[in-house]
């Protein structure tokens, strides 16, 4: 897999001390030969625009931001492969050991939320799927299907204006945020039997990540 990190704010010259300091803690793997990426808002749109103008229909029609970074996420990954992270989630574990599992996957992904029982707790609003796949943090090797399936969904979403009768937090959330990414995830799991997807549970990742949810949705 690439050795590459990418996250995003909206303004750099606005990023908090909380969110500075999380960010560095990512910004350390280049002691290990990764490249460490920010982008803001303006940045993602001439990336978009740039490397995938057949797709920058659907993220100008992406009706926040939020939607557009969730886009944005899967295809800078896609085209140069590496890790993606949320700007308010900070490495805290081992660099080694997390470099490993990155050389043995092309595709190295976590479990959401754990799994839930009761399926009317998909009406919270952190919810969009019983089983989820995290995407505030994710890494995949470039080009590959799997995050191109991510993509389709995600495009097909927005063509289709889905989930247009949720809520706000819920539309997103399906339309291009996890509910998106699980669905695209799970449909390649299901029409291949690759060994090289790896979906980590959740005890797994809060050894390497922690979250601070602090959910500015920028």
């Amino acid at each position: 897999m690439e050795k590459n990190i990418f996250q995003t704010v909206k303004e750099k010259e606005l990023i908090s001390k909380p969110i500075s300091s999380w960010m560095k803690s990512w910004q350390k793997f280049e002691d290990f030969g990764f490249k460490h990426y920010v982008y803001d808002d303006i940045e993602m749109e001439k990336f978009v625009k740039n490397s995938f103008p057949n797709l920058y229909v659907h993220y100008s029609n992406c009706q926040h931001i939020v939607e557009k970074t969730d886009l944005w996420r899967y295809l800078v990954v896609v085209k140069n492969g590496g890790v993606y992270a949320d700007a308010d989630t900070e490495f805290i574990g081992s660099y080694d050991l997390f470099i490993e599992d990155l050389k043995k996957y092309q595709a190295l992904l976590f479990s959401g939320q754990t799994y839930l029982e009761k399926l009317e707790n998909l009406l919270l609003e952190t919810y969009a799927r019983q089983n989820e796949v995290a995407q505030y943090i994710f890494a995949c090797s470039s080009n590959h299907p799997a995050l191109q399936n991510v993509i389709d969904t995600v495009a097909s979403n927005i063509a289709k204006n889905k989930y247009s009768h949720l809520r706000y937090h819920k539309r997103i959330l399906n339309r291009t945020g996890p509910g998106a990414f699980t669905d695209g995830i799970r449909q390649y799991q299901k029409n291949n039997q690759d060994a090289q997807v790896k979906i980590f549970p959740k005890n797994y990742r809060r050894k390497f990540i922690k979250h601070h949810l602090l959910g500015s949705w920028k």
